[in-house]
C-alpha cells in the first residue's frame, strides 16, 4: 500500500520538486477509488483527502496524518511489529 500511495525512489507518485501528486498518480486513484467495497480504494480516498487538505502537497505533516492509514491497515491484517521488522531487511538496500 505505501508503494501504491508513495510510489518508489525511482517512480514517485508526487514531483520532488514541487511535491505534488502527478497527474498519473491522479488518475490512477481515480480509478482506484471506483472499486466497490474495497479496502484498498477507501485508504486511497482517504489518503487523497489528507493531501488535498494540504493544497495538494505531500509535507511532513500529511505524511504524519497518513501514518495512521497504515497502522489500520496492520491491525486490518493482524501484521505485527516482529513481522513488520522480518520484513524490513527486505525493503532495505542492505543485505
Amino acid at each position: 500500500m505505501f508503494m501504491l500511495l508513495y510510489g518508489v525512489n525511482n517512480t514517485p507518485t508526487f514531483s520532488y520538486e514541487t511535491n505534488r501528486l502527478t497527474d498519473e498518480t491522479m488518475s490512477l486513484f481515480e480509478e482506484v477509488k471506483m472499486l466497490e467495497d474495497s479496502y484498498m480504494s477507501e485508504s486511497v480516498k482517504e489518503f487523497r483527502r489528507i493531501v488535498e487538505a494540504n493544497d495538494g502537497i505531500i509535507d511532513e505533516s500529511t505524511r504524519d496524518k497518513t501514518k495512521e492509514i497504515f497502522v489500520k491497515i496492520d491491525k486490518r491484517y493482524g501484521i505485527t511489529d516482529d513481522e513488520y521488522y522480518d520484513f524490513e531487511p527486505w525493503m532495505s538496500d542492505t543485505p
